[in-house]
């Protein structure tokens, strides 16, 4: 999927020195290159950030604070590695697990609105409908 294969090119990029950077977008991750001549490359196509706005239909403020299609520190870059460890544990069912790992991808990115979105939804399955109704109004905000 578009996270596995760009957190795999991104490692390998970063230990040849490449300047490629992990970029998201709601629920997807992506790879950019800032140099002079800046891309974004997903799944080995060359993409304009036009796209991704278009595709995922990405307000601009969300831009503008750094929600998304900003290249991520290495600290958001692990957030992002338990952000999808979790949708692993809840698509087993295992909500505890899930949302252990959300509280630490949120601890390490707090713009990361899939975080809190998914979160939420394994606070409802759980019966926490305030927990949820918080995490969902927070990722609300964000995006």
């Amino acid at each position: 999927d578009c996270d596995s294969s760009s957190f795999v090119v991104q490692a390998v990029a970063y230990e040849l020195g490449y300047a490629l950077s992990l970029v998201s977008a709601p629920e997807h991750a992506f790879l950019c290159w800032k140099g002079k001549d800046a891309f974004n490359i997903n799944v080995g196509k060359i993409f304009s950030d036009k796209y991704y706005v278009n595709k995922f239909l990405i307000d601009e403020a969300a831009i503008e604070n750094g929600v998304y299609l900003q290249p991520l520190s290495r600290k958001e870059e692990i957030g992002c590695i338990f952000y999808n460890r979790g949708i692993a544990k809840q698509a087993k069912g295992d909500l505890d697990g899930a949302i252990a790992d959300y509280n630490k991808a949120i601890g390490l990115d707090p713009k990361d609105a899939a975080a809190f979105t998914n979160r939420g939804a394994a606070k409802q399955d759980k019966g926490d409908l305030g927990g949820a109704a918080s995490d969902f109004e927070r990722a609300r905000k964000l995006k």
